[in-house]
């Protein structure tokens, strides 16, 4: 199907199966199960939401020119600035060796919690694999999966879920 003959309810219908194939396990291995009991204060459910290229900078923007124009906060800004009921952090996704941070490596800092050369995915500066978030959570027995508006292989979706010396070894 060519990307440009992609309908909105093509993609809708592609985003809706696949998000089910990798929750029921079809794809990406699925939940296991954990002997592990939770206790109380342990995280129920974990949803992290990355909008790839929007920094602090662009949200802060977005909130003054709504406040300007109607005197009102945006939602994201509500919940970033909310003490109550969310829970928020920031985290420098500097690359390794690079003052440019490439996606990749940014991608892969919050997904395995370690900064990374640029051009690979989870993938340590003495040539081994980190472990990413997605697995971590997998191997707890947590459902999880990846939806995203580009392939999975892409740099910024693959730095949650895989191991690649070079982003470029999509196959």
């Amino acid at each position: 199907m060519s990307y440009k003959n992609f309908s909105r309810r093509e993609f809708l219908k592609t985003g809706a199966l696949s998000t089910a194939a990798l929750g029921s396990g079809i794809l990406g291995g699925g939940a296991r199960k954990s002997k592990k009991r939770s206790v109380a204060g342990d995280a129920k459910n974990v949803i992290f939401l990355v909008s790839d290229g929007m920094s602090a900078g662009t949200l802060a923007l977005a909130d003054q020119i709504k406040i300007s124009e109607t005197g009102e906060k945006t939602h994201w800004m509500k919940l970033y600035e909310s003490d109550k009921e969310h829970h928020r952090g920031l985290m420098d996704m500097a690359s390794l060796d690079s003052v440019v941070t490439d996606s990749a490596a940014a991608a892969s800092s919050w997904g395995c919690g370690q900064r990374i050369n640029n051009g690979g995915l989870n993938w340590g500066p003495n040539d081994e694999p980190i472990k990413p978030i997605n697995l971590i959570f997998r191997d707890a027995g947590k459902g999880t999966g990846l939806v995203t508006t580009t392939r999975l292989t892409h740099a910024t979706p693959s730095g949650f879920s895989v191991n690649v010396p070079q982003r470029g070894m999509e196959e």
